[in-house]
This record gives C-alpha cells, structure tokens and sequence, in this order.
C-alpha cells in the first residue's frame, strides 16, 4: 500500500499520520420429549399434547423457519428507528454495536426530549460523537427515537489533509430523504472540530473538505477535483494518488469503511455519490447505491466491484483485472 506521506507530499502538505478505516440474539429453548420404560423394556417416546404426535413431524419449510435467527427487542427497536430502509450496510453497522452506559443511555434520552428537529438532534450529536463512539451512541439513538422520517444519520468517511484521517458526517433525514450538505466532525489529538454548513470557512480544513478548494484537502469521492488537481504530475505520481484515492472510495457509502473492494466505475459515478453527500445533488442516487450494493449478490467480494450510474439506477461490475492505481474502468 502507498505510504498517504507520499500523497501529502505530492499535493503539498506533510504530516499525515497513520491509517483509520467504518446485540445479541434471544434463544428460546426446546421441550425435550418425556422418555420412558414400557412393560416389555421397550424405550418409548411419549409425547405432550404441545408436541404433537410422530405423524405431525415438522416439514421442511417449518423446520427452515425455526433455523432463522431470532432478533432480540434491542434490535428490533433499532431497526424500527432506522431510515431510508436501513441504508445498506448502515444497518448491519447499527446492529452489530453493542449496548451503552446507563449514563450514555440517559444523555441520548435528553437530546431526544430536547430537540424539536433533525437539525437540533444533529447539532447535538456534533459535540458527543467520536470515530470510536459514534456507532454505539448511533444504535442507542434509533433505540429509543420513535421517528424514522425526521432523523439523522452519520457516516465516517476519510479525508486527505495534513492530518488525514477519518471524518463523521452527520446528515439528517427529513420527511424521508436524506438531506445533502451534513455536519462535519474530525477528532485529532483529543480535540475534536466541527463545520457545518453556512458556518464559515473555520475551520478551515473542514471547509476545504466540503468545497474542494484547497489543492491538498479533497474528499475521495470527488473524483472530479482529482483529475484536475493531479495533471501536472508524472505518471507515476498520478497513479499513486489514483491508488490512495480509490482505496478510500468505499468509505463514502454508509456502514463501509476503505476495506471494501467497490470504486467508481467512472468519474461522473464518483461524483454522483460526491455531489449528492455534499453539494445538494441527487440524494436518491446516494441512497439507491447504498441499498442496491447492501442487496447485490457482489456485496463486500473479494473481487474489485466497479459501480456505475446509469442515470436510471446502479450497476454493479466485477473487475477481477483491475488494480488500484488504474485508471478508473469507463475512463
């Protein structure tokens, strides 16, 4: 893998520093059938009337039923608070996070009773979620919030900048669709930054983020800046950039960290999922990529994944001959 040190130098900037990527259930047990001695030895099964009898044997759709996994009260809760249909591998992330403090329960409790609107919850959640916490804090919040059409939503994506690392992305949901432009959060050293938008330029990295208007300080899914910004280098130099930025591509899509094997298909599919995040484009087509993949046969392969928009939806292509670093399969 690329040292990002490289991409920081190339751009212009230094210091990066190292990589960050993004309940139980309830068992019911089984009656055991009564087994007992017959007057000739005999072992015979005797069976309750809630057992049946051995002519009402399960059937094999019964018996598949009984297999699947029962979801505690937790989860359903936490699946009944999610939106927009559980946004692909967000909900997989939300299940998967395990229960809060009491204390942390009660603080979640206080933001809900005390905010009238999606905009109020996500400002609140700006000052207490962290990279490390956000995912429980997250599960404990669908918990508890009754409202899956005016809600928020967070995503920790990557930004390159001189202290390239992880960024929240903290979105609200209103009357059902997720609304472009979130709340940004990067966390450094113990202190943690926000910029939302019409706040200002400070500060102003995260400014720069969201605008791409600093050489050095881009988001990965915004492709366009990318080729822009990278024409003066070599070729080698521009598919080392190209390499650290389709790493990180994955990390656009809620619930995904830079783990999973999905790029753009091209440039304009990249900028789809940009604009849409950040510049009031199509948000649908944001959401659509999300449960469309969440639902693909191809989800989290082994195998590089392009995604393309169509303009009408998503289609989703191995490409078994693609290496990070190559110019992106429709380019």
């Amino acid at each position: 893998m690329t040292d990002r040190r490289h991409f920081l130098t190339l751009l212009g900037a230094a210091g990066a520093t190292g990589l960050a990527g993004c309940g139980g259930n309830s068992d019911s047990a089984e009656d055991s059938p009564t087994v007992s001695e017959s007057p000739n030895n005999s072992t015979v099964t005797e069976r309750t009337p809630e057992q049946g009898t051995p002519e009402e044997t399960p059937t094999e759709e019964d018996q598949v039923e009984d297999d699947e996994p029962e979801i505690s009260q937790r989860e359903q809760s936490i699946q009944e608070g999610l939106p927009l249909e559980g946004l692909g591998a967000y909900e997989d992330q939300m299940l998967e996070a395990g229960p809060v403090e009491e204390s942390t329960a009660e603080e979640i409790e206080n933001l809900l009773e005390g905010a009238s609107s999606p905009e109020e919850e996500a400002d609140r959640l700006s000052e207490m979620l962290t990279d490390e916490n956000f995912g429980t804090r997250m599960a404990e919040f669908y918990r508890q919030k009754e409202d899956s059409e005016d809600t928020v939503v967070v995503n920790e994506n990557y930004g390159f900048f001189q202290d390239s690392g992880p960024i929240l992305e903290i979105y609200t949901v209103e009357n059902g669709e997720l609304q472009s432009g979130p709340i940004l959060s990067h966390t450094s050293y113990g202190e943690t930054s926000t910029q939302a938008p019409g706040d200002g330029e400070n500060p102003q990295y995260l400014h720069d983020m969201r605008e791409s208007s600093d050489w050095a300080q881009v988001m990965p899914q915004d492709y366009r800046a990318l080729t822009e910004r990278i024409e003066p280098l070599t070729d080698k130099e521009k598919r080392n950039v190209r390499e650290d930025f389709v790493d990180y591509w994955s990390a656009g899509l809620f619930g995904l960290d830079e783990t999973v094997n999905i790029i753009p298909h091209d440039g304009e599919s990249s900028n789809v999922v940009f604009d849409g995040l950040y510049h009031d484009g199509d948000t649908q087509a944001v959401v659509e990529l999300n449960n469309e993949y969440r639902d693909s046969e191809l989800f989290d392969s082994d195998t590089v994944v392009s995604a393309e928009y169509t303009g009408d939806g998503w289609e989703f292509h191995e490409r078994p001959e693609y290496e990070m670093g190559d110019k992106l399969p429709g380019e």
